[in-house]
């Protein structure tokens, strides 16, 4: 658990997004993240994740992720829903930054948080990875898993 805090820069970063962004302590993700590599799709285990909610009360028939870039992760969840057929499969796709979005400016940011960019800020930053859920678009209802998570799963 971190010993820094910045409840008004988390909840300014949550309104500039407008979806709920979550904290992960980095020393966890960090045991996580080691099966990741660029390019490469892995299964992962979201029970040590704040994500671990999604698995419970649902069908989760896969969760695997990617790294998409040097900061920045994309993780798939993959449910059945039998009541959505013919395309049971639901995917919800989240992000885990590993460093604030390089399209957000982190000046504007504290300013408009109330806040000061000082060590504890700059702790907060550095001792947390940040969890946020895409918005539901196309290819979130399919009809079976996508060929490449198949793969994965058969390779395990």
């Amino acid at each position: 658990m971190s010993l820094h805090q910045a409840p008004r820069f988390h909840a300014y970063f949550r309104h500039l997004l407008g979806r709920q962004v979550l904290l992960m302590a980095r020393v966890e993700w960090e045991e996580l993240k080691r099966a990741i590599q660029p390019g490469e799709l892995v299964e992962i285990d979201l029970r040590p994740t704040p994500l671990a909610s999604v698995m419970s009360g649902s069908s989760v028939v896969a969760v695997v992720a990617e790294r998409q870039s040097p900061s920045e992760v994309v993780i798939e969840v993959y449910r059945n829903d039998p009541k959505d057929a013919p395309t049971p499969i639901n995917r919800d796709t989240y992000r885990a930054w590993e460093q604030l979005p390089t399209y957000l400016d982190y000046r504007t940011m504290v300013i408009s948080a109330s806040t000061e960019g000082n060590a504890n800020m700059r702790g907060f930053i550095d001792d947390h990875v940040f969890l946020t859920k895409d918005e539901i678009s196309a290819g979130h209802w399919m009809s079976e898993l996508p060929e490449r998570v198949r793969a994965v799963l058969r390779s395990k």
